[in-house]
């Protein structure tokens, strides 16, 4: 009997690793790419990032996707943003990508502050020309 528990014991334990190895959050100084997705409309908006700890004043890389995924007349821009020290947001350049539903377009870049980077995210808005339809705010959740 307890051979057959075994198996099960490390299939579980397999199982819960590989679903707590998804989780979008930042580890202090990391490595690894961390994603955040977020939605507003037709527009979906993906951030991608590493070594990002709470309140960091070193550089971090950057990926950003705006993604077209409703055939509403409309196109996605996404942009990132972030706080620091005093609790001021600073809003990066807007990305836009008109080239229709289904389809999208990815950026890489890098952000600094000397302020640091204490909250970052994204804004993913659906946009009619340089009007905003419908917008969202993401934020990444640090670990604890």
């Amino acid at each position: 009997m307890r051979k057959s528990l075994i198996p099960l014991a490390l299939g579980s334990a397999l199982a819960l690793s590989a679903t707590l190895g998804g989780t979008a959050y930042a580890g202090q100084g990391n490595s690894d790419w961390r994603y955040l997705t977020c939605t507003s409309g037709g527009a979906q908006g993906e951030l991608g990032y590493r070594w990002w700890s709470n309140g960091t004043t070193s550089s971090i890389d950057l990926e950003l996707t705006a993604l077209d995924i409703s055939s509403d007349g409309h196109h996605p821009e996404v942009r990132f943003i972030s706080h620091n020290y005093g609790g001021g947001v600073k809003y990066w350049s807007w990305h836009s990508y008109d080239g229709g539903a289904p389809g999208g377009r990815t950026w890489y870049t890098t952000a600094q502050s000397d302020a640091g980077l204490y909250s970052i995210g994204i804004q993913i808005a659906n946009k009619e020309g340089s009007d905003i339809v419908t917008y969202k705010t993401c934020l990444v959740s640090e670990a604890a």
